[in-house]
C-alpha cells in the first residue's frame, strides 16, 4: 500500500532529485514507476527530463571532443585560439 501511495503523492521537487539521480546510479523499481507516473502528468518535470538527457548527450560529445583536442599540435591549438579570440 505505500508503494501505491508513493507512486501517486511523488512532489516536484522528489522528482527532480529522483530524475538527477538516475543519472548517475539506478533506481529502485518502486522510484522508478513513481517517477516514470509523475512524469508522465507533470509537463515541468517532463521539461526537466529532457533537459537532463540534452545535457548527458552535449557532455557526452564534449568529452570525445575533448579528446581530440588533446591530440592537437601546438600550431593547430594557436590557430584555433586566434580564431576564437578574433570572435570576441
Amino acid at each position: 500500500m505505500s508503494n501505491i501511495f508513493k507512486i501517486l503523492t511523488l512532489k516536484c521537487k522528489d522528482a527532480s532529485v529522483l530524475l538527477t539521480r538516475m543519472q548517475d546510479e539506478p533506481l529502485s523499481k518502486s522510484d522508478r514507476l513513481a517517477l516514470k507516473f509523475h512524469v508522465m502528468i507533470c509537463k515541468p518535470c517532463r521539461r526537466f527530463k529532457k533537459q537532463l538527457e540534452l545535457i548527458k548527450r552535449v557532455m557526452s560529445v564534449f568529452k570525445s571532443n575533448l579528446t581530440k583536442l588533446a591530440q592537437l599540435t601546438d600550431k593547430q591549438r594557436e590557430r584555433i585560439r586566434k580564431k576564437v579570440l578574433s570572435k570576441l
